[in-house]
């Protein structure tokens, strides 16, 4: 039991991290989107 929690926590702590990491890659993707977005104008 105790090995099946320490499994559970690893995987809540990748899933923040793939999260944390997939939000910051969707602003710089929005950021870069915005930035050629004023340059055509």
């Amino acid at each position: 039991m105790r090995l099946y929690r320490c499994f559970r926590g690893a995987f809540i702590l990748l899933t923040v991290k793939v999260g944390k990491t997939s939000l910051s890659m969707m602003k710089v993707v929005l950021f870069a989107v915005e930035v050629r977005r004023k340059s055509e104008h």
